[in-house]
């Protein structure tokens, strides 16, 4: 999956799939997407 993230919003962080431009978004406060990112980068795949 590729992350698509947007700064056009004030207060939230909306994620959604690249590959899928259709379908569902993530909103995420700040501070929720700073977990995302650092349990991402704490993760192999």
């Amino acid at each position: 999956m590729q992350a698509s993230i947007s700064d056009d919003y004030t207060g939230v962080v909306p994620v959604r799939d690249s590959k899928r431009r259709s379908g569902p978004v993530l909103m995420l406060s700040p501070t929720a997407f700073a977990g995302l990112v650092t349990l991402a980068k704490h993760t192999s795949a």
